[in-house]
Formats: C-alpha cells, sequence, structure tokens
C-alpha cells in the first residue's frame, strides 16, 4: 500500500473532478433522453398518462442509483489508476530529484504490480552506468593530478608554459565536443 492517500493531488483531483464531471453529465444527458422517449411511449402509445406519473419518480431515484454508483466506482477506478502509474512516475520524479542533487545511492521503490515498473528498473540501470562513468572518469582525472604534479617536479619552467597551454587546448575540445 502506499503511503501516500494522493500521490500527486494536484493532478489527481483534477483527473477525477472532470471525469465525475463527465460522467454526471452524461447520465443527466442519458437521463433526459430515456425519460422523453418513455414519456413520447406513454403520450402518443395510447397509455393513461397516470401510469406515467407513477412509473416518473422511480425512474428518477432509479438513474440516481446509478449516477451515485457510478461515481463510486470511477472514484475507487481512479485512485487505483494514479497509483498504478502516476505512483511510479512520482517515484522516477523523486530519484531524478536525488541524482540531479548527486546522490548516487538513492532508491527508487516500486512494487512489482506497478504498470511502470520496467521504467524504473531502465532508469535504476541507467543510474548505475552513470555513476561507473562517473567514478572512473574521477579515477581518471585523480591519476591525471598526480601525474601533472610528477612532470611540474620534473621539468623545467618553459615546458610547463607549454605542457599548461597544451592542457587548455584539450580542455576547450572537450567543452566544444560535450556541447
Amino acid at each position: 500500500m502506499r503511503k501516500k492517500f494522493l500521490v500527486k493531488p494536484r493532478l489527481q483531483l483534477s483527473h477525477l473532478a472532470w471525469t465525475v464531471a463527465t460522467v454526471a453529465v452524461s447520465c443527466v444527458i442519458a437521463y433526459f433522453v430515456f425519460e422523453s422517449m418513455v414519456s413520447s411511449a406513454f403520450l402518443h402509445g395510447g397509455l393513461p398518462s397516470q401510469n406515467w406519473m407513477l412509473l416518473r419518480p422511480h425512474l428518477r431515484t432509479g438513474f440516481f442509483v446509478m449516477l451515485v454508483i457510478l461515481l463510486g466506482a470511477i472514484g475507487i477506478e481512479s485512485y487505483l489508476l494514479f497509483h498504478r502509474f502516476i505512483g511510479p512516475l512520482y517515484a522516477l520524479e523523486k530519484g531524478l530529484k536525488k541524482l540531479s542533487e548527486g546522490d548516487w545511492n538513492y532508491v527508487t521503490k516500486i512494487r512489482e504490480y506497478d504498470q511502470l515498473s520496467d521504467l524504473i528498473k531502465v532508469f535504476a540501470e541507467m543510474k548505475e552506468e552513470m555513476k561507473a562513468r562517473f567514478e572512473t572518469q574521477e579515477k581518471a582525472a585523480q591519476m591525471l593530478a598526480k601525474e601533472l604534479d610528477r612532470v611540474l617536479r620534473e621539468t623545467s619552467k618553459a615546458n610547463v608554459i607549454e605542457l599548461r597551454d597544451r592542457l587548455v587546448e584539450i580542455r576547450n575540445q572537450m567543452r566544444k565536443e560535450a556541447a
């Protein structure tokens, strides 16, 4: 079970409101169409209007009960839908925020029956791959810094200036490739 009743409250409540409004309007329209058809059948079919007056309140009650049942079912369906689809997206959003903050160890938690669990698994694999590449680049940068320190100790000032200029060229080239 999710810890939060509303995963993304604004989105979830907006979706629920639109869905409930659509169902309510559809039921009202359906009721008036059905009532006019039955009324027409009674009046044009030669049946007494007194029978229609007795049937009409029952018809309205039936449609009202149907509307309440539909709205309840849609509310439950909306809740489950959001927790199965939007819940994993919310977890992915949290994982991306943590990753952007530099937290490589944050684990994006999902349930096996969430509909987008494959997406979260791919994200976790991508994060691990990025972490491995980042660590490799960090090690390479540390080795390069050590080598640079050694070279600086062992070379003359003219060689250091030439080496510095070459490193500036390499850095500029790497920036161009990254962009």
